[in-house]
């Protein structure tokens, strides 16, 4: 009686050698973890578990599938906890980000309100100018004043941009 060994190496002489057998097609473990997932496992999803099958020597009705499985779940958790957290983050990052623009705009909002009514106040304060030549006036309070609320709106500017570029 020839052994396992001296069959296989007569199949090829033989000319009608068999095709090689896929790894375990449909096999107890990978149809497990597809259960567990509740989804089709991709191609190389269900090489790895064959491979981890056919490495230990687990057959299709060991009770060690159970077990492997359920360490399965515990590597997929495993391995979206990364991605889980870099959304987390970018997420609390733009929650941030929209917070300080708004707590920007409305600090930028009560100093105009508070530097206006001053620089109003300023310009009516002022003499008055000489009417030019199409008989306008064009006071220095009130020339001073749009000065100062561009200087002021600037530095109001240039805090928010500080803000918002950290």
């Amino acid at each position: 009686m020839a052994s396992p060994s001296t069959q296989a190496a007569a199949a090829p002489a033989s000319g009608s050698a068999p095709a090689p057998a896929p790894l375990h097609p449909g096999s107890g473990l990978v149809a497990a973890v597809e259960r567990l997932l509740g989804r089709s496992l991709t191609k190389d999803e269900a090489v790895h578990w064959e491979k981890i099958q056919d490495t230990y020597g687990v057959s299709d009705d060991d009770p060690l599938v159970m077990v492997i499985v359920l360490l399965a779940v515990h590597q997929h958790l495993f391995n979206d906890v990364p991605a889980k957290i870099n959304e987390a983050v970018d997420k609390a990052i733009a929650v941030h980000r929209t917070t300080l623009e708004d707590q920007a705009t409305i600090v930028a909002k009560g100093l105009i309100s508070q530097l206006a009514p001053m620089f109003i106040q300023a310009a009516g304060e002022s003499r008055p100018a000489p009417v030019n030549e199409g008989g306008t006036r064009l006071s220095a309070g009130f020339v001073g004043a749009l000065c100062g609320v561009a200087v002021g709106c600037s530095i109001v500017g240039a805090f928010v941009f500080h803000l918002l570029t950290r």
